[in-house]
């Protein structure tokens, strides 16, 4: 099958991983494939290394027409059977460009707030997408909600590399970190290190994550992993609660799956996730996890079974205390959850959205037989 990607993303996040992850997979399967995204994007590189040929997209913002035009002529000579857009911009530029080309597209739906009901994005999902790939039952009850038909609404939930993950876990295990996180977060010899790795963005929950530093043992110490442009208020933050010395920022690590294996509480603040792959990889590392329920990653805690879900950010900061004060309990948790975690893979992700293709195309076919 012939399958045009875009991707307007200029910063490697979340949901890039996860177009990688999927380009890789099809083209293991011999799908021919073709990626669109802006210039000098980090995603590019990782799919070439996949053998999925790209082409540069220069996209203005949302109502650019000139974009989409642009895309219908650029992908007109591979002669795609089908559009596969992963973010909201790329979901307008594709939509149009489908319709150019007469050929059905398909959005993935990554995030967990409803889409907005002024008359342009009303329009937006009305008509020209056939099919939503929704990575949690958080975001297909958010568009349901939205008046998006149910029939244009798939379930296919976001993956992470468990064995390689695994990988990790058994070596660090094994004691073979290269970087020891106790030395980063500047912890004692023994001391618990708990934290969590995400994009410093204001919907990561920085003031739940500080009163929840505020409030557990003094002995442990805590990093978050990763930067962004709320980095700033993070530390002031830890200075008014008085825990400046506690927490450590280390920004963006190549290494960060090595540390996160290496935590003894994994930590999710957020106000809102589509899914949460953070936390999957997190049990995936075989690390404990206390998130705020936010949504979307209730699919991936079961409350009290293979992690603690915390009733809102106000609860998070005594559920995290009464976690790293119950050792046998987060050792429960960690067994659980990497069984639970096996389910979201690289290959079920794949196959997922292989049927969703096969089930668009169908309707595509029977649509221009009547």
């Amino acid at each position: 099958m012939r399958v045009a990607h875009v991707d307007t993303g200029r910063d490697w996040r979340g949901g890039q991983a996860q177009v990688a992850l999927l380009l890789a997979g099809l083209r293991a399967r011999g799908h021919d494939l073709l990626l669109a995204v802006p210039p000098g994007a980090p995603l590019a590189a990782r799919a070439v290394a996949a053998g999925v040929a790209c082409l540069t997209l220069r996209a203005g913002g949302d109502l650019e027409q000139l974009a989409s035009g642009r895309l219908a002529r650029a992908l007109r000579p591979f002669a795609p059977e089908l559009l596969h857009a992963h973010t909201a911009r790329a979901h307008t530029i594709a939509r149009a460009a489908g319709r150019a080309l007469g050929v059905p597209v398909v959005v993935s739906r990554r995030v967990v707030v409803p889409p907005a009901r002024n008359p342009f994005s009303r329009r937006k999902y009305a008509t020209g997408v056939a099919r939503y790939l929704c990575i949690s039952r958080a975001v297909v009850d958010a568009m349901r909600a939205a008046g998006i038909d149910a029939r244009r609404l798939a379930l296919v939930p976001s993956a992470v590399d468990v064995e390689a993950l695994g990988q990790v876990r058994a070596r660090i295990a094994a004691g073979g970190a290269h970087t020891p996180l106790a030395t980063l977060a500047g912890a004692p010899a023994g001391a618990p290190v708990a934290g969590t790795a995400a994009a410093l963005t204001r919907e990561k929950g920085i003031d739940a994550f500080t009163a929840a530093a505020a409030a557990a043992p003094a002995g442990v110490r805590w990093v978050w992993i990763g930067d962004g442009p709320e980095r700033a208020r993070l530390e002031r933050a830890c200075r008014a609660r008085g825990v400046a010395e506690r927490v450590r920022v280390l920004g963006f690590r190549d290494d960060a799956h090595e540390l996160v294996a290496q935590l003894a509480l994994f930590v999710s603040a957020s106000t809102h996730e589509g899914l949460g792959t953070a936390v999957l990889e997190a049990q995936a590392l075989g690390v404990p996890v206390v998130a705020t329920d936010s949504g979307g990653v209730r699919d991936a805690i079961e409350d009290g079974v293979n992690g603690r879900l915390a009733d809102g950010p106000g609860a998070l900061p005594a559920a995290v205390a009464a976690a790293l004060g119950d050792p046998a309990t987060l050792e429960r948790w960690r067994d659980a959850a990497l069984a639970t975690v096996a389910r979201f893979t690289p290959g079920a992700m794949v196959e997922r959205t292989l049927a969703e293709y096969a089930s668009v195309r169908s309707e595509a076919a029977a649509g221009a037989a009547g």
